[in-house]
């Protein structure tokens, strides 16, 4: 009887390790799981370049060729054809991310840049989500995306 409820104990334990270990990715009632929080260290201080608007529905890419870059004090600064400035609250944990243009420069870029287009998109993001050197900044409600890769 001893040796059943001692392997019950250990089966019992190595579940338990096992569990905290993978997580619960596949129990929807586990939500705070499923969230892995990103290291802050791979976003911060690199240059992103935008690869594209992203229609999540239509799978249709608008080239972009303008980049950004997260500081480790609230603000950011991008390249367009112009030079754009302003600040961000960022929550690694849920990946919410509020990002607010303060200044930019106002010359004239090319059609292909789709500068005003990703001006006023910067202002819409709400999310992003970060994998190896792909960062995607989600608006429209998670519809649709920004995609950059580090530079």
């Amino acid at each position: 009887m001893k040796k059943k409820n001692l392997l019950v104990a250990i089966l019992f334990l190595s579940s338990v390790i096992i569990t905290g270990v993978t997580g619960c990715k596949k129990d929807k009632g586990c939500k705070e799981w499923e969230q892995t929080p990103i290291e802050p260290q791979t976003l911060l201080n690199t240059r992103w370049g935008c690869v594209g608007f992203v229609n999540v529905k239509s799978c249709i890419i608008k080239k972009c060729g303008n980049s950004i870059v997260f500081y480790e004090d609230g603000i950011l600064s991008g390249n367009t054809c112009n030079v754009l400035d302003g600040n961000y609250k960022i929550d690694f944990i849920t990946g919410n991310i509020n990002i607010n243009i303060i200044a930019t420069t106002k010359m004239l870029c090319p059609p292909e840049m789709n500068a005003d287009i990703f001006l006023e998109t910067l202002k819409k993001i709400q999310s992003f989500s970060l994998q190896g050197n792909v960062l995607k900044l989600y608006y429209d409600n998670n519809k649709n995306y920004l995609l950059f890769k580090k530079q």
